[in-house]
């Protein structure tokens, strides 16, 4: 019998120090982290998304609204045009003009 068979190769406990070596690495930077610790930043990530999302809706809601008073107040002032044309129009020209007002006798 020898012993060689019951001792481990070095390159297996060269591997085993690198992989060790490697975590404690990860540990120390910070980039290895436990579970509780990694959930409890999930969880304040996802708050986060929750408020950007809610924010987002408000203004989207804030937008919506403005355009829709935006196409009222247009729609208005379309009417007030036309009811001011209408108005002018049906006045009588001033003494001494013709019909048509002054735009008539420039065009004329």
């Amino acid at each position: 019998m020898t012993v060689n068979v019951l001792l481990p190769s070095a390159s297996a406990v060269g591997i085993l120090i690198a992989a060790l070596a490697r975590v404690v690495w990860l540990v120390v930077t910070g980039r290895l982290v436990p579970h509780g610790q990694l959930d409890d930043v999930r969880a304040d990530r996802d708050k986060q998304l929750a408020r950007a999302d809610a924010e987002v809706a408000r203004w989207r809601s804030a937008y919506e609204y403005s355009e829709q008073a935006r196409r009222i107040d247009a729609g208005h002032t379309g009417q007030i045009l036309a009811n001011v044309t209408a108005v002018a129009a049906a006045l009588p020209a001033p003494a001494g003009e013709p019909a048509g007002g002054s735009d008539a006798a420039a065009v004329a």
